[in-house]
């Protein structure tokens, strides 16, 4: 299942030059899921994918893939600063996503 953000692209982003890593897909997987289950969604969204999606999927893939080099939850980068790690690598673009937040078929009344 392909992610919003592909390998190539966080591999980029990672400066790194070998795109073929397993554990980046397993990244953007996982990302692309968690981004699905926040919006209620059962399956990914279609293309052409909003740019404000891929752009939060690439920063959450990045905090992901970085978490476990982390240490006492700020990671320092000369590229990119200072990165914090934080336990739920969405949290910082809740605001974001609730414009594409799927409303659940029922409610109560």
């Amino acid at each position: 299942m392909a992610g919003y953000t592909t390998p190539a692209e966080l591999a980029a982003q990672l400066g790194m030059r070998d795109a073929t890593d397993a554990r980046l897909a397993d990244v953007c997987d996982d990302v692309a899921d968690r981004i699905d289950r926040y919006n209620g969604r059962p399956a990914r969204l279609p293309d052409p994918v909003p740019a404000t999606i891929r752009r939060v999927s690439l920063s959450a893939c990045v905090a992901v893939f970085k978490d476990p080099d982390a240490a006492f939850g700020v990671l320092g980068l000369n590229e990119t600063g200072a990165v914090r790690v934080i336990r739920d690598p969405l949290d910082p673009h809740r605001d974001t996503l609730e414009a594409f937040n799927e409303p659940a078929a029922w409610g109560v009344a």
